[in-house]
């Protein structure tokens, strides 16, 4: 796709690159990387949803600041398709947002470069007349992000042309205050042909889900529990990664950033591999561990199969072995093919990423919050009718605790609503109920200063790299299932 591959110029269709994997693959070969160099001119974006074919003409080479965001954009392009861990939401994103920004930029006179996102976006509000409306940054700023994460083109940069990408994707977007507001209620009320059992839910299930009041509580008590369930995973994996840690130490240490794909790969299956070598090795180990550690290999796993065949590793020594290890002439060491086929080469990640585990050795709790988690609090709040465009504003001081007998009994939540120039108390919690343990759980592991949550543009995917997929996976866990299941029975919203 596009020209000039690296060593060669020479231009490459779609349909030639076909040939040559299959080629490769046919000689029994790894296949070489096709992405395309950072002197590329021209990418071919392929059809996805939503968008035909077109070619992306990179022409203002002369421009210093334009030639760092062309690599950026390369970068993002290689990764949406060439890597095998990029989600299908990933291309029809770039197949959205690369073609009008490129157009946008090639004849754009840049005067203050920390500025430019700022200029596209009204830019492209202007032309779409969308003003008020969803932003066009929030998919440009997810590619810079794919780019920034891009160990190539970091090493492709100077640090100070990579800090610049950094700074460009902090550019705030102009919120979208002109979305229509469509309830649960509403949304599961029009698609009637749910209670049919044939092809739907069932008339029972459909009639909880098109009830306002069963349907938000149902996701305020998930919520909860989602952010009660993980705090406790966590608690039970520091404690236990901490009686390891003379092991996982000099893993943990490495710098990932300098890292090839191979080798980080091979990093996060060896760290892995002790952890759970170490929990079958010992006599005190619980099933909330053992949910922790099942959670922690979904965070690491490369997709939704490499998941399903990891999960037997904890079912014994010998099963752990026969996954990880391979025989040599004299021992057995780590398989590094098996790691390359089964692992991300993230070291961050929405869930319990490697990241995530070092910020629990070093009791950075701060650090140890989840997206999932913070999410599961943008849902909560949204629940007690705080809306939208406040959630991002609250802060620790935007709520009050309660406190009797040295315990904090119940919690408030204070927050400014800016059109109505009011403040607005939301209900007392009791911290006895899932919903207010589950807030003042969150509050502890926050640090003072800075907003509690962040407003984020979910993408519905199924597949594991993608918040929904890794989500969905999460919440089919025996030990979470088993707690949804209880407290939903408790308050009667199962029959």
């Amino acid at each position: 796709m596009g020209n000039e591959l690296s060593g060669e110029n020479k231009t490459l269709s779609s349909s030639e690159i076909e040939a040559l994997l299959s080629s490769e693959y046919n000689k029994n070969q790894p296949v070489t990387f096709l992405g395309q160099p950072f002197i590329a001119t021209t990418l071919s974006v392929p059809k996805t949803s939503g968008n035909t074919p077109y070619i992306i003409s990179l022409t203002e080479t002369k421009d210093p600041n334009k030639v760092i965001i062309y690599k950026a954009v390369i970068a993002a392009y290689n990764y949406v398709y060439f890597d095998k861990e990029a989600a299908l939401s990933a291309k029809i994103e770039f197949g959205r947002c690369a073609k009008c920004f490129i157009e946008w930029l090639n004849n754009y006179n840049i005067e203050n470069r920390y500025e430019i996102l700022k200029h596209y976006e009204t830019a492209r509000m202007d032309e779409l007349n969308n003003h008020g409306g969803y932003s066009p940054l929030l998919s440009l700023k997810q590619l810079l992000k794919y780019a920034i994460e891009s160990e190539h083109l970091s090493k492709e940069l100077s640090s100070d042309d990579y800090a610049f990408l950094i700074e460009l994707k902090k550019t705030k977007h102009s919120p979208n205050i002109n979305k229509s507001q469509k309830s649960i209620a509403s949304y599961f009320g029009a698609l009637d042909w749910l209670r049919r059992k044939d092809i739907g839910i069932g008339n029972e299930l459909y009639s909880t889900l098109a009830s306002p009041r069963l349907a938000i509580s149902s996701l305020s008590l998930s919520a909860a529990t989602v952010i009660i369930e993980l705090n406790a995973y966590k608690e039970e994996l520091r404690a236990w990664l901490k009686s390891i840690e003379s092991d996982l130490t000099p893993w943990i240490e490495i710098s990932f950033s300098k890292l090839g794909n191979a080798k980080k790969q091979k990093a996060i299956g060896n760290i892995i591999y002790q952890i759970i070598s170490a929990y079958h090795h010992s006599k005190s180990t619980s099933n909330k561990l053992k949910t922790a550690l099942a959670a922690l290999l979904l965070s690491n796993a490369s997709n939704e199969e490499s998941y399903a065949s990891l999960q037997t590793a904890l079912e014994s020594q010998d099963d752990c072995d026969s996954l990880f290890l391979k025989s040599t002439r004299n021992n057995k060491s780590l398989n590094a093919a098996f790691c390359q086929k089964h692992f991300t080469i993230h070291f961050n990640g929405n869930l319990f990423s490697l990241k995530m585990v070092k910020a629990l050795l070093a009791d950075k709790n701060s650090e140890t919050l989840t997206v999932i988690e913070e999410v599961m609090f943008t849902w909560l709040m949204a629940s007690l009718t705080v809306q939208p465009y406040d959630i991002p504003k609250l802060t620790l001081s935007s709520f009050r605790k309660m406190i009797v007998g040295g315990r904090v009994t119940h919690i408030e939540c204070e927050y400014f609503k800016g059109r109505a120039k009011v403040f607005h108390t939301t209900r007392s919690l009791s911290t006895r109920t899932p919903e207010g343990k589950a807030i003042q759980i969150f509050l502890n592991q926050h640090s003072e200063g800075g907003a509690l949550g962040t407003s984020r543009t979910l993408n519905i995917s199924s597949g594991i790299n993608s918040f929904t997929g890794r989500f969905r996976l999460l919440l089919q866990l025996s030990g979470m299932d088993t707690s949804l299941q209880a407290l939903h029975t408790k308050k009667n919203y199962l029959s």
